[in-house]
């Protein structure tokens, strides 16, 4: 975590709802015993890992605008969507990955979402990549862009320029502001 921009020191953070992390805790357990899949557990390990993430950064996000809306309904096919973005923001996926997913066509898919939330799937991703990134830089102002960018799941090229296009100013001064940038 040291390499991160983390630092050594452990740090206590307060998680709102532990129901899921439970859940993946007893699935990684069920893997791990004599069906044992090493690459699904590597799965659920890092989905672990991201949710424990995103909870974190959701505490301290509160009425950001991007985060799960409390009266989505979870099983929705925008829900579902949203909840796969969370857990997996640091993968690149296509309208026809997230269609499948969900059980719709691309074009459903692209509809239900925009319907739900006004956004492409791909806009969504690119928000909450954004606000954690963000999150991430004002919280460890010792991070560079680039493990930034890695962290969220961006070239930093690319992170950098849309970064500044959202907040304007580049990541790398975006924590010596003091500011959140809004």
């Amino acid at each position: 975590m040291e390499s991160w921009g983390f630092g050594r020191k452990p740090q206590l953070y307060e998680l709102k709802d532990i129901r899921r992390l439970y859940a993946l805790l007893e699935e990684m357990w069920l893997h791990a015993g004599p069906d044992f899949d090493k690459w699904k557990s590597a799965e659920l390990f890092l989905a672990f890992c991201v949710e424990l993430n995103k909870q974190v950064l959701n505490s301290a996000d509160r009425g950001q605008g991007y985060t799960e809306k409390e009266n989505r309904d979870p099983d929705s096919a925008a829900g579902r969507i949203t909840r796969f973005l969370h857990d997996h923001m640091e993968r690149n996926f296509t309208l026809s990955e997230l269609a499948s997913y969900v059980g719709y066509s691309p074009k459903q898919t692209d509809r239900l979402f925009r319907q739900e939330l006004g956004v492409t799937p791909h806009q969504y991703l690119q928000r909450i990549r954004l606000r954690s990134a963000a999150l991430l830089l004002e919280e460890h102002p010792a991070i560079t862009v680039r493990q930034a960018a890695a962290h969220i799941g961006m070239e930093p090229v690319y992170f950098a320029r849309l970064f500044r296009r959202e907040f304007g100013v580049v990541p790398s001064e975006y924590g010596t502001r003091g500011t959140s940038g809004s």
